[in-house]
């Protein structure tokens, strides 16, 4: 395949390109090119030289036209944002020539089929229009702006849309954030009761564990309790060996006194052992429900962290739009 002309972007020489290959890199200044791109280049038949300010005269009228022409080839090559700056430079060189106004309009809307959220933007476009208005021909100012005007008024309608519709997912966004918050802050303030109440069972349940004296009390009940008994027991004996006396009745008297102190120390053991296991059971309940309140806790912060992603996601995207 024959080799063909092409130009350089970055520097603006004349290259002798193989069409066969993708890319290559410019001998003049190293600037890595795409075949086809330096081959477009340099058939738009246009002074690239105007785009280096280095052999442009920015004084004279004739150097916007060049900016001009500039801008026009890079909106037939899509480079917008290459276009958009060779239209600025031409409208500070000839702000009179409403060529210059027009073309910014299009190489910031990319030939209006670029997607504009930002209110500040769409300003900016009416002032070049304003522009545009001021320096184009009478007969010609309606149908130049006519699709400018089109695009613009599609855009802040759809923009005014899109506002409204993200306006009210996060009024909803918020309002479920809040009832999250609310949630949350109520499983905390009875997740802290559950808490306050576990701890004070297991500081119980620890000094009557430290302070163990079921050992001694059960001792000294049984032997006080069997005492009390044993002479009970002489005292039926005596009465029926020798009738009711007064040593039977003594007996009798005596046997309570041990009996009683005996008996109140077994129950006291039995009420202490009943309490305990009565403290190992709500230990343990409190612990179940601490457990499940605090997954739920943590299920709802999750929730809500989620959702505040989304609020700011949502906000950023509003921001957009000013």
């Amino acid at each position: 395949m024959p080799f063909v002309q092409g130009k350089c972007e970055a520097c603006g020489g004349i290259l002798t390109v193989d069409p066969s290959l993708k890319a290559a890199n410019c001998p003049f200044c190293g600037s890595a090119y795409v075949i086809q791109d330096a081959i477009n280049y340099y058939n738009t038949n246009i002074k690239i030289d105007s785009l280096h300010a280095d052999v442009v005269n920015i004084s004279d009228e004739s150097s916007a036209d060049g900016r001009i022409k500039a801008a026009d080839a890079y909106m037939k090559l899509g480079k917008f944002e290459k276009a958009e700056d060779e239209y600025k430079k031409a409208t500070e060189y000839a702000p009179q020539n409403y060529k210059g106004w027009l073309g910014m309009i299009e190489a910031l809307t990319c030939n209006y089929s670029r997607r504009i959220k930002s209110a500040s933007t769409l300003n900016t476009l009416s002032d070049y229009a304003n522009s545009v208005k001021t320096f184009a021909p009478d007969e010609m100012k309606e149908s130049i702006l006519q699709k400018f005007e089109s695009y613009a008024k599609n855009e802040t309608e759809q923009n005014d849309i899109d506002v409204n519709s993200i306006n009210q997912v996060l009024t909803k966004q918020t309002e479920s954030w809040k009832d999250f918050d609310k949630q949350e802050k109520a499983l905390t303030a009875e997740l802290n009761q559950k808490r306050s109440q576990y701890d004070s069972l297991c500081k119980e349940n620890n000094f009557y564990i430290k302070n163990n004296r079921n050992h001694a009390i059960l001792t000294w009940g049984i032997i006080l309790s069997a005492a009390g008994l044993f002479l009970i027991f002489m005292s039926i004996v005596m009465s029926i060996s020798n009738g009711f006396t007064e040593n039977s009745l003594t007996f009798l008297i005596l046997g309570f006194f041990p009996l009683i102190p005996g008996s109140i120390l077994i129950a006291s053991l039995i009420q202490r052992n009943n309490n305990h296991q009565k403290r190992e059971s709500e230990i343990g309940r409190l612990s179940v429900e601490q457990n499940e309140i605090y997954n739920q806790v943590a299920k709802i912060t999750g929730q809500k962290n989620a959702l505040y992603m989304e609020i700011q996601s949502n906000q950023k995207e509003l921001s957009l739009y000013n």
